[in-house]
């Protein structure tokens, strides 16, 4: 709506740059030295993208991309508060917003993992030999192409360059979120949000399995005490085994057995 008057203070900026310079940085300007310019430019334009401030949260739709990418702690840093009001209510919000992302992602991890063993089933029924259960390999797998197809997806409608794609997809799918490159509207914005959202379901299952494979590895473990103790104490007691818990079990019982034991 204002763009003759943007353009007008953007020259006038480029002005006053182009004049704030060192001789040693930009040198005058000559129509025949293209590459000289093209330098001189070049620095005019870095200065020009330093010194545009972020955005200010003016509609609805602003508002809802800021406290979504607080929650999903992206932060890109366009979108920022710069009333004491605003940055006091984002430290609050952020807070709690955070705690429930966390408690949804939790769930949404096993729903994703009930749902991709289902898809396992169902790709390889008929055949008993094929593992149809999740893995923790095959869910890095399954993380690793969505990630590439969800960089396909950003680079063709965001006009990115694949590798600038793959940076981006990386950058906002592990929430790091560096800002240098952000969505160009807010019907962009909503599509990564919810690539986003699978994405951190896809991770929120991948620890569902980590914690799974640790813990069936330290029942094993336990298992295998047990049968150590048990070989133990029925060695002990000249072939009679005995009802002495083994280490796997309740320690209350285990304690009480033993001072039973100790007394006769």
């Amino acid at each position: 709506m204002n763009f003759e008057k943007y353009k007008e203070e953007l020259i006038d900026k480029s002005k006053k740059l182009y004049k704030s310079l060192a001789p040693s940085k930009c040198a005058p300007l000559q129509p025949s030295d293209n590459e000289e310019n093209n330098k001189c430019l070049k620095k005019i334009y870095d200065l020009l993208m330093d010194s545009n401030p972020s955005k200010h949260i003016r509609t609805y739709l602003d508002g809802l991309a800021y406290v979504l990418t607080c929650i999903t702690t992206i932060g890109y840093g366009q979108l920022v508060c710069y009333t004491i009001a605003g940055k006091m209510v984002t430290v609050i919000y952020v807070i709690i917003g955070i705690a429930l992302t966390i408690y949804v992602l939790r769930h949404n991890g096993k729903i994703a993992l009930k749902v991709c063993n289902w898809a396992l089933g169902v790709v390889a029924s008929g055949n008993n030999k094929v593992n149809v259960r999740m893995t923790v390999t095959k869910s890095f797998i399954l993380l690793f192409v969505f990630w590439i197809l969800g960089a396909l997806g950003i680079a063709s409608y965001e006009k990115f360059v694949f590798w600038d794609a793959i940076y981006f997809s990386f950058s906002t799918f592990s929430t790091v979120g560096f800002g240098d490159l952000v969505p160009t509207s807010h019907v962009s914005g909503a599509i990564i949000f919810t690539l986003h959202f699978i994405d951190l379901s896809l991770l929120s299952m991948v620890f569902v399995l980590v914690h799974q494979t640790m813990e069936n590895h330290y029942m094993k473990v336990l298992e295998l005490l047990d049968e150590g103790y048990q070989k133990y104490t029925t060695e002990l007691n000249t072939g009679t085994t005995t009802n002495l818990q083994s280490p796997g079990g309740s320690k209350r019982n285990l304690d009480m057995m033993t001072t039973a034991r100790e007394k006769s």
